[in-house]
């Protein structure tokens, strides 16, 4: 009796609507219609001027934003120049309502549009990733850099988050290293880098203050 009582209360004029939060893999039907969204120019992408990960990631968030029906329709309208002529040779005439956000994502990401020197690049930035002289805050940004590349680079893709974890430690100067704690199979990346953070950043001021003295004339 309950659920039929709420179910009529759902259809009364007025009635307060319950909406799940927007998933850009499974967007709604009901969505806000990808004609229904203002244009936004400074997302329009050539295939040359930014790099097509950051494009994604950015094209993503604009969904979100707007809760579209659907995304990848959406995103399709982005595209100029030579991106629309891979857009074309890729989709022809398919209806792009009926394209998922996964399968476009995919797709984009694997296609010639992709600098071919990416994948090394990033490669050798994950191999060389060390803290050396870098406070523990600018080694923590080089580090956020490749993280946040997870999520949109194929290469990335596949490996899971102790990966990063460990990368992350890796590089650390061995003071910092011996003062945290084992990894575990529930330490998370954030939950890591921000103990190395607090961990780390005492010594430095201590290490400044050192510096600071060493510099100091003696008295007469």
């Amino acid at each position: 009796m309950r659920l039929l009582a709420e179910a009529v209360a759902a259809r009364l004029p007025g009635a307060p609507t319950i909406t799940a939060p927007y998933d850009i893999h499974h967007p709604p039907p009901d969505g806000k219609h990808p004609s229904l969204v203002r244009h936004n120019a400074a997302l329009n992408f050539d295939g040359k001027e930014v790099p097509l990960h950051a494009w994604v990631n950015s094209m993503e968030a604009f969904c979100k934003l707007h809760k579209t029906c659907a995304p990848a329709l959406l995103a399709s309208g982005y595209l100029i120049k030579g991106a629309a002529a891979w857009l074309h040779a890729k989709y022809g005439e398919q209806d792009m309502d009926t394209v998922t956000w996964n399968d476009f994502c995919s797709t984009f990401l694997n296609s010639y549009l992709q600098d071919v020197t990416f994948n090394q690049t990033l490669l050798d930035r994950c191999k060389s990733l060390s803290q050396g002289t870098l406070s523990i805050k600018d080694y923590l940004d080089k580090s956020n850099d490749i993280y946040q590349n997870r999520t949109t680079h194929h290469f990335l893709k596949k490996y899971n988050e102790h990966f990063f974890i460990e990368m992350f430690r890796y590089g650390l100067d061995a003071e910092i290293q011996s003062r945290l704690p084992a990894i575990t199979p529930d330490t998370t990346y954030q939950s890591y880098t921000v103990q190395a953070l607090h961990i780390a950043a005492p010594l430095e001021d201590d290490s400044s203050d050192e510096d600071a003295d060493d510099a100091m004339p003696p008295l007469a």
